[in-house]
């Protein structure tokens, strides 16, 4: 089961806040890359963008080769997500950036923040 006490492990939850909340970052080093898969995963996301109506700002795209405006990607009107246009955007490296009011596993609206770029859809597993 996902647990704060499961995110931070190895380290004890005491040593966390004492030694590094709030004080320095934390750097949990492994090898296992499906770790924290039940995190986020390529279909939630999907399903969110598909099922949950979801509009600018809560997802919004940014590009590191060109500066995106809303109108390129939402509909100016309402301010929803055109989702071909976004998925067009991504697939050329744009990243789509999900705000903290988008998402849960099941696809209901959560207290979830998430960035997917371009590059991470290549080094998630099973991509």
């Amino acid at each position: 089961m996902l647990s704060f006490e499961w995110l931070i492990e190895p380290v004890p939850t005491q040593v966390f806040f004492k030694d590094y909340y709030e004080q320095k970052p934390l750097l949990i080093e492994g090898t296992d890359r499906a770790r924290f898969s039940p995190l986020l995963s390529i279909e939630a996301i999907d399903r969110y963008l598909a099922t949950g109506s979801p509009c600018h700002p809560d997802v919004f795209l940014v590009d590191a080769a060109r500066q995106l405006k809303p109108d390129d990607y939402a509909f100016p009107d309402s301010g929803r997500i055109d989702l071909p246009r976004a998925y067009q955007l991504f697939s050329s490296g744009a990243t789509i950036s999900l705000g903290r009011r988008s998402f849960s596993e099941d696809g209901k609206p959560g207290d979830v923040s998430a960035i997917l770029s371009h590059q991470d859809v290549a080094e998630l597993p099973g991509i």
